[in-house]
């Protein structure tokens, strides 16, 4: 009789593991754009990234770039202000799900001298 209840927890335990086992998928950056894409020094542009999750899971932006100062980095919408250097800067995203999975995207911007 041990025996019978042991098995019977087994199959229904392997059963349980089995059914619940989730597969998930990353978290997928569609479109990064930053309006406008050429600026002047200290001048402000808007950055934005649509992302979606196949599980609908809960999805953090985590917004990055060594120069200028960005407002609100963790949103999905975010103001950057360019550094007082012309050159080239690539603004990168990061979308995070709740199971740490990642996938990195970035836009290239101008500064311009005024």
């Amino acid at each position: 009789m041990k025996k019978v209840i042991l098995l019977t927890c087994l199959v229904l335990a392997t059963a349980f593991l089995v059914v619940c086992k989730h597969e998930n998928s990353p978290p997928v950056i569609d479109d990064v754009i930053a309006d406008p894409d050429s600026l002047g020094l200290g001048d402000t542009t808007t950055l934005s990234a649509t992302v979606h999750d196949d599980n609908d899971d809960t999805i953090t932006l985590m917004w990055d770039c060594i120069y200028g100062t960005f407002i609100s980095p963790d949103s999905q919408s975010v103001m950057w202000v360019s550094p007082d250097s012309q050159g080239f800067y690539y603004l990168t995203v990061v979308a995070q799900d709740e199971h740490f999975a990642t996938d990195t995207d970035s836009v290239e911007v101008k500064v311009v001298s005024n």
